[in-house]
């Protein structure tokens, strides 16, 4: 089912990352911004705890942008609560729209950042409620794995201009 999308939320979904997240565009649409972290030609993917929201796929460090909060600060923070890693927020990789998967009337917008740890080679730290796996991928073994959606999308792109 599409969700008729206006002319203002199509404008914001079209708004360059890093601009503060709004009290409107919580109610109809939802920002994800997510992190590339690599590592000796590996990407960082966490497989999804069993039993939760897409549980078993594999995903990258993530989550929701609350009121009032950068993409950036939001990006940093996900990082920390998911890996135990700090880092610095680099360029875009990719940007996706999408419906609720969950048959809601909210879009989200799923904002992918390059990243680099500010102590490279430090542990990861699963946040054990949410994942209960890591590993580092390259773009082709990261594809054969189980992904989720956005993932798949954006290793695909990467993976095509790597060539």
């Amino acid at each position: 089912m599409r969700v008729p999308v206006s002319r203002a939320r199509a404008r914001r979904a079209r708004r360059p990352a890093g601009l503060v997240a709004d009290r409107r565009s919580r109610g109809n649409s939802g920002g994800s911004p997510t992190r590339l972290l690599r590592r000796e030609g590996g990407w960082l993917l966490l497989r999804r705890r069993r039993g939760r929201y897409l549980g078993g796929c594999w995903d990258i460090p993530g989550g929701t942008v609350e009121v009032g909060e950068r993409l950036s600060v939001a990006a940093r923070r996900e990082v920390l609560e998911e890996t135990g890693s700090r880092v610095e927020i680099g360029a875009v990789a990719a940007h996706h729209t999408n419906e609720d998967t969950e048959g809601r009337r909210i879009r989200f917008h799923t904002v992918t950042f390059h990243a680099a740890e500010t102590e490279p080679g430090g542990p990861v730290v699963l946040s054990p409620e949410e994942h209960e796996r890591y590993g580092w991928f390259g773009s082709e073994a990261a594809l054969a794995l189980n992904p989720v959606w956005h993932v798949r999308w954006t290793l695909s792109a990467l993976a095509a201009s790597e060539g």
